[in-house]
């Protein structure tokens, strides 16, 4: 048997209903724990009789890139397509599995979660730090396929 539709508390209970209502919605929903305007709402999906895993689906405004890209730090700017997976942060995120908090406001159950996953959430780096991530961390545009981004192509026949 597959994920079913796990909806959130203020959420109505049929899929369809909560797509619809999150689709009219002047409001981001207050408990869905993003504050980028980007985002419309989040739906989670679980297996039958079992909290984990979880498969969360968000729906964004416009362009999922451009949600991620404004998420709360580097360890959640990775995108899995159906041809090939992205890390925009790689080095950071997977080699030294450092989060660079770019909302110096980060939910306390958020910075839990990733801690609690071995990450460490900085805010700043020092000079030695910075140059030991490549370059990876850097002002400017950040775009898929960049230097910086590790792209890993899937096999899709």
């Amino acid at each position: 048997m597959g994920y079913y539709f796990s909806p959130r508390q203020t959420q109505e209970r049929s899929l369809d209903e909560a797509l619809d209502q999150a689709l009219n919605e002047d409001m981001i929903p207050d408990d869905i724990h993003y504050d980028d305007r980007s985002i419309l709402d989040s739906f989670s999906f679980r297996l039958p009789h079992r909290r984990r895993p979880v498969v969360q689906v968000i729906l964004v405004r416009t362009s999922a890139i451009d949600a991620i890209m404004n998420f709360h730090s580097t360890i959640v700017m990775n995108v899995i397509t159906f041809r090939s997976a992205y890390s925009f942060f790689p080095r950071s995120t997977f080699i030294k599995k450092i989060g660079i908090c770019f909302d110096e406001d980060i939910s306390q159950s958020a910075a839990a979660k990733y801690t609690s996953r071995g990450w460490s959430l900085v805010n700043e780096l020092d000079e030695a730090e910075y140059y030991e991530l490549g370059g990876e961390i850097r002002r400017g545009e950040r775009y898929v396929g960049d230097s910086w981004t590790w792209t890993i192509d899937l096999n899709i026949e």
